[in-house]
Order: structure tokens, then C-alpha cells, then sequence
């Protein structure tokens, strides 16, 4: 994790960037992260646990495990959501298409 990291934060090119992670996630492994970011995005918006299962098909195990990392103090995820996905209008519109 360390490498991907360095090389993630030290590259400024979106476009390049987006095309990495293509080329290094499979199409599975692209949707696991998709919906990993649905999941402590509806977490952050205070939704139930069993309405997300319910509104994206997801295991509680993986809503739990998001749940936990949210409660941390220095919580990455929580960061992340409130800076880039709470506001962000294509990735709230993705958040609908999911029911």
C-alpha cells in the first residue's frame, strides 16, 4: 500500500491516474470499491445499516466493517466522504441509480 500511496499522491494527472487504476483493478475489483464508497458515503448521511444492505444489495458484514472505520477518530474514509463524495453530484446520482 505504501507504493501505490507515494505514486497516487506524487501523480497530478486525473486522467492518468484513472487509467492506472483501470489497468491495475479488474472490473470486479473496481465495482467492490464502487460500492465500498456507497456504502460509508450512506453511512456518513446517517442511513441504517439494514436500509443500505437493502438499497444496495450489500452484506451487513461489509456495512459493519465501514461503520467501524467511520468511528475511528482519524478516520481516512470520513475524510474522504465529506471532501470529495458528500458534494459531488455524479457520485450522488450513482448513490440513486443503486436502488
Amino acid at each position: 500500500m505504501e507504493l501505490l500511496a507515494h505514486i497516487l499522491a506524487a501523480e497530478t494527472d486525473e486522467e492518468f491516474i484513472k487509467k492506472f487504476l483501470t489497468e491495475l483493478f479488474t472490473k470486479d475489483e473496481q465495482d467492490m470499491i464502487q460500492q465500498r464508497l456507497r456504502i460509508i458515503t450512506l453511512l456518513r448521511k446517517k442511513m441504517p445499516q439494514y436500509e443500505i444492505a437493502k438499497h444496495l444489495n450489500a452484506s451487513l458484514c461489509s456495512i459493519t466493517r465501514g461503520a467501524k472505520e467511520l468511528k475511528k477518530e482519524d478516520s481516512a474514509f470520513a475524510i474522504i466522504v465529506d471532501k470529495y463524495l458528500i458534494n459531488d453530484k455524479n457520485f450522488q446520482e450513482s448513490l440513486n441509480k443503486s436502488k
